[in-house]
């Protein structure tokens, strides 16, 4: 495969982020005993494919998919086209449907990263739709971000909803991890 940098930054003005988030979120995993042997990955949320892409040169017999983000903002305009092209050939299966999706999904996942919103109930739904789709002793994670008072707001909202239904998660920094 070319080089994973190369490929990211043809559709990432900043591939550092994603690579960064995943070197952070890879170790904290480990770091509670869960399992980091997957075969079937699904990055939720993708704007650029950058995730996905990093994802694939670390699972390179994986099956992964992506799916696009609900409303790409401007910062995150790519031509799906070219993109859909790049990722088909490094075999990532790329939907570009928003998160989540209003129908039954047909695949469930080792892992699964959503990363869509920094809305409470856009996390909710999240959560709600896509532990049904993880695979025993697998592992969900939904990235929540903690840089403005609104986006704290609506972590706390999320931790107290979590807490309210007896859900068993961490928090490591603006990673909230639900072994299932």
């Amino acid at each position: 495969m070319k080089d994973i940098k190369t490929l990211i930054k043809n559709f990432s003005p900043s591939p550092d982020i994603y690579i960064t988030r995943y070197h952070i979120l890879l170790p904290l995993i480990k770091k509670m005993n869960l399992s980091t042997k997957w075969n079937s990955i699904l990055e939720v949320g993708t704007a650029r494919g950058d995730g996905a892409i990093y994802l694939r040169d670390l699972y390179p017999d994986a099956r992964i998919d992506t799916m696009d983000m609900p409303v790409p903002d401007e910062d995150h305009e790519v031509e799906p086209e070219k993109l859909e092209v790049l990722l088909n050939g490094i075999n990532i299966r790329y939907f570009r449907i928003g998160s989540p999706p209003e129908r039954k999904w047909k695949d469930n996942y080792d892992f699964c990263c959503v990363d869509i919103s920094s809305k409470a109930q856009m996390h909710i739904r999240s959560f709600n739709y896509w532990k049904d789709y993880i695979n025993p002793q697998g592992v969900l994670v939904i990235v929540v971000p903690k840089s403005s008072p609104a986006k704290i707001k609506a972590r706390e909202t999320f931790i107290s909803y979590l807490k309210d239904h007896e859900v068993n998660f961490s928090v490591e920094q603006e990673f909230f991890i639900f072994p299932l």
